[in-house]
């Protein structure tokens, strides 16, 4: 009689994951994968001989650019406070992951750090979508109510200024929140006209980011 197969632990879990974090599992197989090459350069570097130029040329690409895309959040688990809900969003708009990506829409054409309104207004995030539209992001690290309440209040006030101060023929405002979906939040955010973007729990993203850290960080920079 034939033995069942064995159901792999990580693609049985991978069932009772939501979309936001079935990404980042794929991810962190791939950065498992690498982990066997990343030893070998670390051999490399300490004399001996790595497995072929090519090869060694190939993973440092691959690395760089999973850095390039990957970076803020490998460095989320060191920060405090509002910092940390930055350095996901980063991320998700770097990846155009899930929940950010279907939300703001997927046609972004830039992305805007600390992005200047009115010369003295500065909005944490700003992405310029290919119909000349923007969206304002005001990020939060969702630890009170009263901070994610001043939040939404902060992307209102963004809106305004630049609806009165630009030429953009749609402005959306936005509230990104390192915090599961809040059912409250969502509805305040509907009323007020300005997109909500829950982000992931503080503990999982924190757990993320300690495993992207060891696999993308160099030992020297952690």
């Amino acid at each position: 009689m034939t033995e069942p197969a064995e159901t792999c632990p990580i693609e049985a879990a991978a069932d009772y994951l939501d979309a936001q974090e079935r990404e980042l599992l794929s991810v962190a197989r791939e950065l498992f994968a690498l982990m066997d090459e990343l030893e070998a350069l670390r051999s490399a570097r300490s004399g001996q001989k790595p497995s072929s130029p090519a090869a060694f040329k190939a993973l440092l690409d691959l690395r760089r650019d999973l850095r390039s895309r990957w970076g803020p959040l490998a460095t989320m688990h060191r920060l405090n406070g509002e910092s940390r809900g930055v350095a996901v969003l980063d991320t998700m708009l770097r990846v155009g992951m899930e929940p950010v990506a279907s939300a703001i829409g997927g046609d972004v054409s830039e992305i805007h750090r600390e992005y200047l309104i009115n010369g003295r207004i500065r909005v944490d995030r700003a992405t310029i979508h290919e119909d000349g539209r923007i969206t304002l992001i005001e990020a939060k690290d969702g630890a009170t109510p009263r901070e994610v309440v001043h939040g939404i209040g902060q992307a209102l006030h963004y809106k305004a200024v630049l609806e009165r101060t630009s030429s953009f023929p749609r402005i959306d405002a936005a509230l990104a929140v390192l915090q599961d979906h809040d059912q409250d939040i969502a509805r305040a955010c509907a009323l007020a006209g300005v997109i909500y973007l829950p982000l992931g729990g503080l503990s999982w993203m924190r757990m993320v980011s300690k495993l992207l850290s060891v696999i993308l960080i160099p030992e020297g920079d952690q």
